[in-house]
């Protein structure tokens, strides 16, 4: 794992990527010790420092699940939704950026908030586009969970 930059990020990407990894090396049915052992040694110098100073019982540290909850708790701050809200809200588009790049950055901004907020402030953000615009925002938001 990469422990420079954003963590909360870098995390997330590790953490996915170990699904992969564990699903490709068909790990779901090996010995727990196995797992963790392979997690463990995966993950990279620094975050195994991290690891082994987490408080856990000698069987939690032989479990990946409990290990991959416990980096995620360390990990992933509690979120300041207030504050979330009015990065988001005050986010506006920039000289140098195109209308795509916004949408990605209110995207990431918006990535925690729950779907029925989320469609809300997009739909608001739509309705106030040039008409130009509206087919590619529609698109864009369309996805979202």
């Amino acid at each position: 794992m990469d422990m420079t930059g954003d963590l909360v990020s870098n995390w997330e990407f590790f953490r996915d990527s170990w699904k992969n990894y564990a699903a490709a090396m068909k790990l779901a049915g090996k010995d727990k010790k196995i797992v963790a052992a392979t997690l463990l040694s995966i993950m990279g110098k620094e975050c195994l420092h991290v690891c082994r100073n987490l408080p856990m019982t000698a069987d939690e540290r032989q479990d990946a699940d409990v290990l991959l909850g416990k980096l995620s708790e360390y990990f992933i701050p509690k979120r300041n939704k207030i504050y979330e809200r009015y990065v988001f809200n005050s986010r506006s588009k920039k000289a140098d950026e195109s209308f795509d790049q916004f949408l990605t950055a209110l995207r990431k901004l918006a990535a925690t908030w729950s779907s029925v907020r989320l469609r809300r402030k997009c739909s608001a953000i739509v309705s106030s586009l040039p008409y130009e615009r509206m087919d590619t925002a529609n698109a864009f938001f369309e996805n979202l969970h």
